[in-house]
């Protein structure tokens, strides 16, 4: 029966039969294929195969029943022939048999215990069957030893179905905890994603609004014919408001449409080779005049650290160049994100970016170092998370996206409240060309 039961429904499941195929470096086969090889491997073991295997153990059962009629197994031994018990010897091939079916199966690389038992409890068997085709007189040394060793293979399978069992009750608790893990995910997903279309919906609210309230009344100036009685100086704020706000909606579009190609990986970047204090300058002038158009009392300054004295020295936007190989402007996007972030959190103080040159490594670090308030710590193990955000405003994409990009570069993103003095610091790590 147990020959039946390995022939008939023991073999590797669709699952272990990709992972045996991709340990030993073949082509992995679609699931349509490797259901189709499943199928196949079914059709083979048919009931007509069932029904041969069945005839065959019938057989076998008749002639030993028969014989029995005339000889009592245990005491027919033949004395004049070495094989003195070959009433031991059917159920040593059938044993031989199922040891083989078993391998033929690869039954041996499934992952329950009681498998692994059931090889021993097969190799102890045949041992013993074996041992007590040769023993002469009953009771004897080599005939005590096969009986302790029989005793010894079942309780092999009896302590490799214990082990069985536990193991699945283990196995199930993991699954049911990974199961429960995976809904408070979807529960926190789900609250998250109900935030963010909160936000967004305000974000997006924001700057349409001026731009509605300013363009309606253009319009209306131009229908009116009274433009030309408009104060220049008013007109040029007016559309200086439309175009920043359209922006503003320009840049959360922007968001929205990098975050979809990061979940569906069509993210690409365009690699060229650049000055990075290049992009330093640019980025540092871009938020000066913001800082001044918002009369803010915040100085943005650029520093480097040498690897030699690891001391933090005035750094010229004019001093040598650093060539990194990257996205130009994706680098210029983190930036940005970084040093808008710091001057969020920040109402007057400094916002330092620092490069240090790692030459050893060939890496560069680029840190944003503000004196603001600075990242509570119960937002800080999920700040780069998606929809994560530690202000009222903002869609909580920024530093999500930024993650993504340094990472598309082979770097790494970092950040941390400053330990002797107010604020934050955001590193990245990237590879730099000597």
């Amino acid at each position: 029966m147990l020959l039946i039961a390995i022939i008939k429904y023991s073999s590797l499941n669709q699952k272990e039969e990709i992972d045996q195929l991709s340990t030993e470096n073949f082509n992995v086969p679609s699931l349509h294929e490797a259901k189709n090889n499943y199928k196949d491997k079914n059709k083979i073991n048919s009931k007509s195969s069932i029904l041969f295997y069945i005839g065959f153990l019938g057989i076998i059962a008749i002639i030993t029943a028969f014989s029995s009629l005339f000889l009592v197994f245990p005491a027919a031994v033949l004395d004049e022939y070495s094989l003195h018990r070959p009433y031991e010897i059917p159920p040593l091939i059938l044993f031989c048999i199922v040891l083989f079916y078993f391998f033929k199966n690869q039954m041996y690389k499934k992952k329950d215990i009681i498998y692994k038992g059931l090889v021993l409890y097969l190799v102890i068997d045949i041992f013993t069957q074996l041992t007590m085709s040769f023993s002469a007189v009953s009771f004897d040394t080599t005939h005590n030893m096969a009986h302790v060793l029989k005793d010894i293979g079942y309780f092999v399978n009896v302590i490799a179905l214990v082990l069985s069992s536990m193991q699945y009750i283990t196995n199930l608790r993991k699954i049911n905890e990974q199961i429960q893990n995976n809904m408070i995910r979807m529960q926190q997903a789900e609250k998250m994603k109900d935030e963010f279309v909160n936000i967004a919906a305000h974000e997006l609210r924001t700057p349409i609004q001026p731009i509605l309230v300013l363009s309606e009344l253009l319009q209306a100036s131009i229908k009116n014919h009274t433009v030309s009685h408009i104060d220049p100086n008013e007109l040029e704020t007016e559309v200086e408001i439309i175009h920043r706000n359209a922006q503003k909606l320009q840049k959360l579009t922007n968001d929205i449409l990098d975050v979809s190609k990061i979940d569906n990986k069509d993210l690409k970047l365009c690699i060229s080779k650049f000055d990075l204090r290049e992009v330093i300058s640019n980025a540092i002038k871009d938020f000066d005049m913001e800082m001044e158009r918002k009369k803010k009392n915040i100085i943005i300054v650029s520093k480097s650290i040498v690897d030699e004295e690891n001391k933090a020295i005035d750094d010229p936007l004019s001093s040598t160049p650093i060539w990194i190989y990257g996205d130009k402007s994706r680098i210029g996007q983190v930036l940005s994100n970084l040093i808008h972030n710091a001057i969020k959190f920040t109402s007057k103080g400094t916002i330092s970016i620092i490069t240090e040159l790692k030459t050893k490594t060939n890496q560069i670090v680029v840190s944003v170092c503000d004196t603001g308030q600075g990242i509570r710590p119960e937002i800080m193990p999920r700040l780069f998370e998606k929809f994560s955000s530690d202000s009222t405003s903002g869609t909580g994409l920024g530093l999500f996206i930024c993650k993504n990009l340094i990472e598309a570069h082979g770097g790494k993103i970092w950040a941390k409240n400053n330990v002797n003095e107010a604020g934050a610091t955001f590193s990245f790590i990237l590879p730099y060309n000597l």
